[in-house]
């Protein structure tokens, strides 16, 4: 069976269980119409869920690139697919979960900063150029690559447009699932 296959895996293991129902599964239990079977355990941290992965305790677990890193690299775990569009330049040799079986299908944690609503443009602006500055340097690149994530500095205005879509693309996954507030 192809290693990217990631439906047919699904298939093979019809009680996978996995160790939290969290913001990178559901996802893709939706996209897969619901058909992912798992059965959701309590949330156990990432290291604890890894090391219940690698011993076999359950069958499949969603995790950032960071603490599973070293288990992938010294073939502890199999890592099935990235949940980004591209394939993550630490792990290129593992398909994304579109090129899996999920036409489509892309996740990627992100982080933001943020601030009061009435704070002056000019300040804004001065934070979002002093971030971008501290972000640039290939020594500060290439060890976040080392720890399988990207800096992506924007302006505020771009960043504002992101969040606006991300916010609106978790309210269509939750209309999608049912989900109600």
């Amino acid at each position: 069976m192809p290693r990217s296959d990631c439906r047919q895996r699904t298939r093979d293991y019809p009680f996978n269980r996995v160790a939290a129902f969290d913001r990178n599964h559901w996802p893709l239990w939706i996209g897969l119409g619901g058909r992912l079977p798992s059965e959701s355990l309590a949330a156990l941290p990432r290291n604890p869920q890894l090391v219940d992965t690698m011993a076999g305790r359950i069958q499949y677990s969603f995790s950032p690139v960071l603490p599973a890193l070293p288990l992938v690299m010294d073939g502890k775990v199999l890592a099935l697919g990235v949940t980004t569009a591209q394939r993550s330049p630490v792990l290129s040799q593992v398909p994304t979960v579109a090129e899996g079986g999920v036409p489509g299908y892309e996740y990627q944690d992100w982080w933001g900063a943020f601030a009061p609503a009435k704070t002056p443009r000019a300040v804004i602006d001065k934070i979002g150029k002093d971030i971008a500055r501290v972000l640039e340097p290939a020594d500060v690149v290439k060890r976040m690559l080392d720890q399988g994530t990207e800096a992506k500095p924007s302006t505020p205005d771009v960043f504002t447009d992101f969040v606006r879509a991300k916010i609106e693309a978790a309210r269509k996954l939750a209309t999608l699932s049912g989900i109600r507030a």
